[in-house]
């Protein structure tokens, strides 16, 4: 049977039968040698792999002129970084393209051509950085299916016409505009799937408009986010209200993320148990002025940014809750009495950018679920209650750069038997782990960065006989030498023979000379 199929090999030669169909790039290609074989081919159905960047000028070149005799290919998977060149632009050549995946190129306009692939039913730009606008004519790809335009960040406007692309069942962004043809109602009539963000929802002016779109027609959307310009955010219009009440989705949502809407104060709905009844995921940043979040609850996890204080009541009555994410609340100095009582089932726990916040109290009591808490940025935080030796299912603990912490509690880490990693960093001020390390049992990783004030590592350590990664860098010089001789001299007793256990990385003691001599100079810089 004679060869359909082809990996290009780095470095080798290239000898293939003239029917080859299908042909595999290597992501790290450098060069290859085209030999006869090579270009006499023109069966190909399909070639995905490396990037023109990763080929010399001359073979890179050479390569686009090959694919473009390749008058049958269905599937075409590159990155084109730099200019467009002729080449580039004859896209149209491949009139029988089905499959054009082209993420992660850094242009900024996407070729003209491609408006003329008619039977492209797929269209991946995820992870364009650069790419600002989509050509006009786009209107008249009636075969496609799929479009792509995940992390486009620069991207400022659409093809005109887009609604009347009727077979499209994927559609992750759309940009609103203003003019005729580039406005919300091209969603109306496409039969969407899957996820979409809608951006630039200042364009829609009322609640008619948005009602048009028929989100709430869409039932195989599963995940939203309407998304306000980020610029002048001073003149959202005050009807942002009905605008949010006129894109209200299908029951069938289960991600909504609602972002950059700093004057809305009530966020309306019927019911939220009869409008979300599937709502998983909500994701509200950047509403400052949001005082109260609809009862809905079947949400499951919940990430609240720069938002009000005010709405945190609200999640008091959500106790389906497995993961909170709170966010960049600048006055808020300690959290709502109560706040996480009920929330038997909550797992993830993220606290971060909180700068006023001075106490947890008994915030950590009943969450017993409890896998994996993380705290950061906390600036005026300068102790963890003692309830955190409650959380006996926790295995992750994360406490990075609260500058004011000094210490943890003696009883703290005593219930923290489950406990696999803990990393504390860029916490200045913190003195003492406390002796109550010695109760972390199942601890395999261990990283302590940049904690000046740490005078020494407890006894307790020669008790963490599971531990496989222990990290200690940009520690002050005149501390950690003596931490350092202490546990180069201790190992065997801490972590019985060498020969029976693998320890992947053990920073700061088998080489503890060299990478924790850093000194006042290298303190000096990281504070910096």
């Amino acid at each position: 049977m004679e060869l359909e199929c082809l990996r290009v090999e780095p470095s080798k030669e290239v000898k293939v039968p003239e029917r080859i169909c299908h042909m595999s790039l290597p992501s790290k290609l450098l060069d290859t040698s085209w030999d006869e074989d090579v270009r006499k081919v023109r069966s190909l159905r399909s070639c995905i792999g490396a990037s023109f960047a990763t080929f010399t000028y001359a073979s890179s070149k050479e390569h686009r002129l090959f694919i473009l005799k390749q008058k049958s290919l269905r599937v075409w998977q590159f990155q084109f970084y730099g200019r467009l060149d002729d080449t580039q632009r004859s896209l149209s050549y491949l009139k029988h393209l089905r499959y054009l995946n082209l993420s992660k190129s850094l242009f900024i306009v996407l070729p003209k051509s491609i408006t003329r692939l008619l039977n492209l039913q797929t269209l991946k730009l995820d992870d364009c950085p650069y790419l600002k606008e989509l050509p006009n004519g786009m209107k008249h790809m009636k075969n496609l299916m799929y479009l792509g335009l995940t992390n486009c960040g620069n991207l400022t406007r659409m093809s005109e016409g887009m609604g009347q692309l009727t077979c499209l069942q994927s559609l992750s962004c759309f940009i609103v505009g203003k003019d005729d043809g580039y406005q919300i109602n091209e969603l109306k009539e496409l039969n969407l799937r899957g996820k979409l963000c809608i951006k630039d929802l200042d364009n829609v002016t009322d609640l008619e408009e948005a009602k048009n779109v028929n989100l709430i027609g869409k039932q195989n959307l599963h995940s939203l986010s309407l998304v306000w310009q980020s610029n002048n955010m001073s003149h959202v219009s005050e009807l942002a209200e009905d605008v949010l009440d006129g894109l209200r989705p299908h029951s069938n949502l289960k991600v909504l993320r609602i972002k950059r809407m700093p004057d809305l104060e009530v966020w309306r709905t019927v019911d939220g148990r009869e409008s979300y009844s599937h709502l998983s995921t909500l994701r509200i940043i950047c509403c400052p002025k949001l005082v109260e979040l609809p009862i809905i609850p079947s949400i499951t996890s919940l990430h609240i940014e720069r938002c009000n204080a005010m709405s945190f009541r609200s999640v008091m009555d959500l106790t389906l809750l497995s993961s909170l994410v709170i966010k960049g609340m600048d006055e808020l100095s300690v959290l709502p009495d109560g706040l996480l009582q009920n929330h038997k089932m909550l797992k993830f726990l993220h606290i971060s950018t909180l700068p006023n916040l001075k106490a947890l109290t008994n915030q950590l009591d009943n969450l017993s679920a409890l896998k994996d808490f993380h705290l950061e940025f906390c600036n005026k935080l300068e102790s963890l209650p003692e309830g955190l030796q409650n959380l006996h299912s926790l295995q992750e603990l994360y406490i990075e750069s609260c500058y004011n912490l000094l210490s943890f509690p003696m009883n703290g880490l005593r219930g923290l038997s489950s406990l696999r990693r803990l990393r504390i960093f860029s916490c200045y001020k913190i003195s003492s782990l406390s002796e109550g390390i010695k109760y972390l049992t199942a601890l395999e990783d261990l990283q302590i960065r940049a904690c000046w004030e740490l005078s020494s590592l407890p006894e307790g350590i020669q008790h963490l006989t599971s531990l496989r990664s222990l990290q200690i860098t940009l520690i002050h010089h005149s501390v950690m030498s003596r931490a350092a001789m202490y546990l180069s001299s201790s190992i065997p007793s801490y972590f019985g023979q060498p020969a029976k256990r693998s320890y992947q990385e053990i920073q700061g003691i088998a080489n503890a000379q060299k990478s924790l001599g850093i000194g006042q100079e290298e303190k000096a810089r990281c504070v910096r």
